[in-house]
């Protein structure tokens, strides 16, 4: 990110594309440097951003386990990398990688699982 613009590297020629943080909107919580990512060009221009459906993030903050507690379906808040808050399941710790859909923004499962 730089000066209110998000920058993209074609992979094909290496030249860059910028495009306008409002145009990114939701996106930026699941762009994470290195990831790939296609976006909508017009007349050499980045119009739009599609991301796969499913990412890898690693969480970054999340409250501890308690042990025993075994309620089914129950979640909690945790960060990942990019600043996201996602609600995932009690047994899921800090450091973990986590598969989160682009889409909706949700907990999909562990990343390995």
């Amino acid at each position: 990110q730089e000066d209110g613009f998000y920058i993209f590297m074609s992979l094909e020629d290496y030249s860059q594309l910028r495009l306008d943080s409002g145009i990114v909107g939701d996106s930026k919580n699941f762009l994470i440097e290195g990831q790939e990512a296609e976006l909508l060009v017009y007349d050499g221009k980045a119009l739009d951003i599609e991301l796969p459906p499913r990412i890898e993030m690693k969480i970054v903050k999340a409250q501890p386990g308690v042990r025993g507690n075994t309620v089914s379906g129950a979640t909690k808040p945790a960060q990942t990398e990019t600043g996201h808050t996602v609600n995932v399941p009690l047994f899921v710790e800090q450091g973990e990688t986590v598969i989160i859909d682009t889409r909706t923004g949700e907990y999909k499962s562990r990343a390995g699982a």
